[in-house]
């Protein structure tokens, strides 16, 4: 991890901490593991208040030795990513003859599962938002350059929650700034973008966003009072692309928008996460959310649920201490009991879906998921299929086990909540032929009581 010229290492929790850092709108992390791509991620640093991330990263493609004199092709084996080299298309970095054997890595970026796969704030070299139709890290084993007069063909294949248009921009990021450069065009075949490009480095197919919308809205804090420095998200639901703004001292945000598409809305200050907001907007160029985030000052939770195109429906479900089920036939509420909600739902592939939990009550809360589209071509392990967990400042990632075969359901933990309001994890992680029941022998609102912090 390289962060403000520092260099960070994560602990065995897969986190990182930099105590010293100085308040600035734009600072970009670049975030490196071994066996994963490295991503480029912009971010605002706050003087007073922890800037909180979760950076994901890609793990490598498929790695081919290339003769450079007869050149040759390198074809990504978990995907249709593919690089095809021309005979004596490489030199060496600043001139010279290339070696005569180098290793090319070719790594399907898939935004259209996780839009946080992709370097970079979605923005061009002018900072206008831009959305995403795929992308692909080209890398090669030795400092090489593309010979004047010469270009590699590279496909990229279409990874998006939007329709793919038949011709696109082509995009290299500008690693020095997290933003993308246009670099020509690309055309559509057979789900892959087909496009010559004179370099290695990260590339993505997308377009400009014309006529932003601007979506105004506020957060206010569980008191009622407006919550300034928190750091808003807008992910496009309905297309691949993401923006940010911060609220201001009363609590409001700007943030941009694709016009006639969904959105989901929600915020972070610190360890805290707000609940999360759908937003559908129209051709229009300002839309308002009425209904103001709310912002926990503790004890609070969330669960995000992704995944891919296939299956179409995957419901997340809660059973909570005082007997309520929130699923997508009983949202819950967050102002009242049960106060867990299913903040967002989907039904169309991708998610997210969020569910939040307010004002713990004493006893278990379980989450699970439900295979509703009893598809298994892929299955939720094949989508593949994420939830992160975010509790008390900790953010837990869970992916399919091994063994999912027919079954429907996935019981992946139960949340202990004391009278304290200490949160114990129960990771469970299995599949289940049958759905899980509530384990909280009290059936009842009044039976389950709220927690109080010691």
């Amino acid at each position: 991890m390289r962060f403000s010229g520092d260099t960070l290492t994560t602990g065995n929790d897969g986190a990182y901490r930099q105590q010293t850092a100085t308040a600035a709108p734009r600072v970009l992390f670049e975030v490196s593991a071994s066996d994963h791509e490295t991503l480029y991620v912009p971010t605002e640093v706050l003087g007073t208040v922890p800037s909180v991330g979760l950076q994901r990263l890609t793990s490598f493609g498929t790695t081919a030795d290339v003769t450079v004199a007869t050149g040759g092709t390198v074809t990504d084996t978990a995907s249709s990513a593919a690089v095809i080299l021309p005979a004596n298309a490489l030199v060496a970095a600043g001139g010279g003859p290339a070696p005569g054997t180098v290793g090319v890595r070719v790594t399907q970026v898939a935004v259209g599962t996780d839009s946080h796969l992709l370097s970079g704030d979605y923005t061009d070299v002018n900072g206008d938002p831009v959305e995403t139709f795929g992308g692909v890290t080209l890398s090669s084993s030795a400092a090489v350059d593309v010979a004047s007069g010469q270009a590699m063909t590279l496909s990229i294949p279409v990874s998006s929650r939007a329709t793919a248009p038949s011709t696109a921009n082509l995009y290299r990021l500008d690693a020095a700034s997290g933003r993308w450069v246009q670099s020509g065009s690309a055309t559509l075949s057979g789900g892959v973008y087909t496009a010559a490009i004179d370099a290695f480095g990260q590339w993505m197919v997308g377009a400009a966003i014309a006529s932003p919308v601007a979506i105004t809205g506020c957060v206010n804090d569980d008191t009622g009072a407006p919550a300034s420095n928190v750091r808003i998200e807008a992910e496009g639901i309905s297309y691949s692309a993401i923006s940010q703004a911060t609220t201001n001292a009363l609590g409001q945000f700007t943030v941009t928008g694709r016009p006639s598409s969904r959105l989901l809305v929600s915020g972070r200050k610190g360890s805290f996460l707000t609940n999360a907001a759908s937003v559908d907007v129209g051709a229009v160029t300002t839309f308002n959310i009425t209904t103001c985030l709310t912002l926990p000052s503790s004890n609070g939770a969330t669960m995000r649920l992704t995944w891919g195109a296939s299956p179409s429906d995957i419901d997340s479900h809660l059973r909570t201490p005082d007997g309520s089920h929130v699923f997508y036939s009983s949202k819950g509420s967050l102002t009242a009991a049960p106060f867990a909600s299913l903040d967002v739902d989907d039904v169309t592939g991708f998610g997210p879906e969020v569910t939040t939990i307010r004002r713990p009550r004493v006893g278990i809360y379980r989450f699970y998921l439900h295979n509703f589209s009893q598809s298994f071509t892929p299955g939720m392990t094949g989508s593949p299929t994420r939830v992160e967990l975010n509790y008390v400042g900790r953010t837990v990632v869970f992916s399919p086990p091994p063994g999912e075969g027919s079954a429907l359901w996935w019981h992946m933990f139960d949340l202990y909540i004391a009278p304290n309001c200490t949160m114990t994890l129960y990771r469970y992680n299995r599949w289940r032929a049958d759905e899980p029941q509530n384990p909280n022998a009290s059936t009842t609102t009044s039976a389950a009581t709220e927690c109080v912090p010691s």
